[in-house]
């Protein structure tokens, strides 16, 4: 029978790191595509823009402040897991504390061998409880940057500009 694994492993707390960066560099390079175009766009249109290019120019203002919406409410469901979990951490932290003075008040070679097991019990579990809160953290930031990123992608495509996924 395979045991399960309850402990994180570095690769688990990277990989949503990873998943991040690539969010966020795919979001910027199709942000920096949209608003060379756009740029360029109202440089041409001169002081007299037709109506397709205003109604571009419209869109850029309302479609930032949908985009910045739907991030909150993307992010706002996770932040009671992030408050949990720093919970956890303040719980962990604490034990590490009562642990460490175990081991300055043991009195006898039974006692410190006691106090030196419960000290690494509590620092492992503390350092367990610092990988999840930064796996959460990140979760939190990829939530968030999604609805930023569909936003982004789907402009640069709308606009014909090349280099991006589908």
């Amino acid at each position: 029978m395979a045991r399960s694994r309850t402990t994180m492993t570095p690769l688990d707390a990277w990989a949503p790191f990873w998943a991040l960066t690539t969010t966020g560099t795919e979001m910027a390079m199709a942000a920096a595509q949209t608003i060379g175009h756009r740029l360029n766009m109202l440089a041409e249109a001169g002081h007299n823009p037709n109506a397709r290019e205003r109604r571009e120019l419209l869109r850029m203002g309302s479609e930032k402040l949908e985009a910045a919406l739907a991030s909150s409410r993307a992010m706002s469901g996770s932040w009671n897991v992030l408050n949990r979990q720093l919970a956890a951490t303040t719980q962990a932290q604490s034990q590490l504390l009562l642990a460490f003075a175990g081991l300055a008040t043991a009195r006898t070679f039974q006692e410190l061998t006691a106090a030196q097991q419960h000290y690494w019990q509590a620092l492992t579990h503390n350092g367990e409880t610092i990988f999840k809160l930064w796996v959460v953290g990140m979760e939190i930031a990829q939530q968030g940057l999604l609805p930023l990123h569909a936003r982004a992608t789907a402009n640069a495509r709308r606009l014909g500009l090349v280099g991006l996924r589908r």
